[in-house]
């Protein structure tokens, strides 16, 4: 393992104060104002663009407010008139007679007699 290299003396402080040359600016001045410049426009590119998406949800909004209006008054009922369509040629109306219906038979003999049979043992 190596050891540190000891210094011999302390380092040096600046005891003069930084020079510049007159009617030279100095780069940190000109970086400074490029940059508030640059930052300005940058500002200014949000605003411009927050503006922009404003205005675009506003026109969406009212597209969506338009579209729904049309479409209830679109939806609203309206009777149909019955259409009457011809039979044609060649096809003539039936002469059987109308199917007359019956009620189903669904309470067998069995299924009576039982019916009977356990309301009575509840009336007893």
């Amino acid at each position: 393992m190596r050891r540190p290299r000891a210094f011999s003396s302390p380092p040096k402080l600046l005891t003069q104060p930084f020079r510049t040359l007159p009617g030279v600016p100095a780069h940190t001045a000109l970086r400074a104002l490029r940059r508030e410049s640059f930052d300005r426009k940058q500002r200014e590119r949000l605003a411009e663009a927050s503006l922009m998406h404003q205005e675009d949800q506003l026109a969406h909004s009212l597209r969506d407010e338009q579209s729904v209006k049309e479409l209830r008054k679109a939806l609203v009922f309206k009777a149909q008139p019955i259409r009457r369509y011809t039979m044609g040629e060649g096809r003539r109306r039936t002469v059987r007679s109308v199917t007359v219906p019956k009620a189903p038979k669904l309470q067998t003999a069995i299924r009576a007699e039982y019916y009977c049979l356990t309301r009575n043992s509840y009336l007893e």
